[in-house]
């Protein structure tokens, strides 16, 4: 799954008492904000920061799943370290458990091919495409039939986009469907593990720190980006070379001060602000908490079932660490909505949006 590129801002305003001012955005609506994201202490050209095709934006890419940064000319790629943890799986086994005892690549001779399927994502464009999905689509249409209208017109989208040698691309709807953007990115199918700390650094507190604030784990690792000698993006070839970003991130050298404008852009983009209440009673008292449990009881059948066996516990690792990991996702965001009661808010909210209607 490929997900939209989002910006997420946390501007911290030194007063009393401590305020935050937060959201996400497209990169396009930028501009529109950019008094506000000036006055919150942006430094950069609001307009230039909602720039696709050039720095920073251009520096972010996708992994999939995952956001991550170029932060070299030489297609260096930082990522979380749980991002890399299948390519760090894929690459042990007992006597090399690279999950225990890390990873690191002395020459770029030395890095080791990603876990099949890894990729890594460019964005190169995000263009309205809102008429052309709504062709065809009129009130007169059951919902059935303007559901498979909307998919048709989707995938015919998606099929001229992908004309275009190793690129993908996705139509996604935006706004409960008001509008729809097309997503193209240049797809790197040569994707190599450079680095990756030690489990005891990488995954320091385990699931019990997890999704926890304060977190003090080292999560970040490493890949880099390989094409063919001509640019062009092909498969894992010795003969490859790295992969030439048109920008790069800089690491800052000097840490946050209270005070500073904090602004990430990611592509796990996805908001659900404005669910209805019926929408967040629905996820909250059954999607999540059935999910939750479906997690639990399958993190706790692997771990049962490689009990004692090394190789089986290496081979299981990724998959175990994806379903706990999103298991103690859904328990956090339960428990939050539990505490700021946000089922209440929401029929609230609800009835007086009702009565102002």
């Amino acid at each position: 799954m490929r997900y939209p590129l989002l910006l997420a801002s946390t501007a911290l305003l030194i007063s009393a008492p401590v305020l935050a001012e937060e959201g996400m955005w497209l990169p396009g609506q930028t501009p529109a904000l950019g008094d506000k994201l000036k006055a919150a202490g942006l430094e950069l050209s609001p307009a230039d920061l909602g720039n696709l095709k050039a720095a920073p934006l251009n520096a972010i890419v996708s992994l999939g799943g995952c956001s991550a940064s170029f932060v070299s000319p030489e297609g260096l790629v930082a990522t979380n370290h749980h991002c890399v943890y299948g390519s760090i799986q894929y690459n042990s086994k007992p006597g090399q458990d690279y999950l225990t005892d890390g990873f690191l690549a002395k020459t770029q001779g030395d890095e080791l091919p990603a876990a099949p399927g890894s990729r890594i994502y460019v964005i190169e464009d995000l263009r309205d495409v809102t008429a052309a999905m709504n062709k065809g689509v009129t009130t007169k249409l059951s919902g059935l039939d303007r559901y498979n209208r909307l998919e048709a017109n989707r995938k015919a989208l998606i099929a001229e986009c992908e004309k275009q040698a190793n690129r993908r691309c996705d139509v996604r709807p935006y706004f409960g469907g008001q509008t729809y953007f097309l997503q193209q990115q240049l797809e790197i199918k040569d994707v190599r593990l450079v680095y990756a700390p030690a489990g005891g650094i990488g995954n320091f507190g385990g699931e019990t720190d997890n999704w926890q604030w304060p977190r003090h784990t080292g999560d970040f690792g490493f890949y880099r980006a390989y094409v063919a000698p001509d640019g062009s993006s092909v498969p894992y070839a010795k003969e490859n070379v790295p992969y030439k970003p048109k920008s790069w991130l800089k690491i800052a050298d000097k840490p946050l001060r209270e005070g500073d404008f904090v602004m990430v852009a990611g592509f796990p983009g996805v908001t659900q602000r404005h669910w209805t209440a019926a929408e967040v009673r629905h996820n909250f008292e059954q999607v999540y908490a059935i999910d939750q449990q479906l997690r639990a009881d399958y993190s706790a059948a692997i771990e049962k079932a490689v009990k004692g066996n090394k190789d089986a516990e290496i081979k299981y690792a990724s998959i175990l660490k994806g379903s706990d990991n999103y298991k103690k996702k859904l328990l956090g965001e339960i428990a939050g909505a539990d505490a700021i009661d946000l089922m209440g808010r929401k029929d609230r909210a609800d009835a007086e949006f009702r009565a102002w209607v």
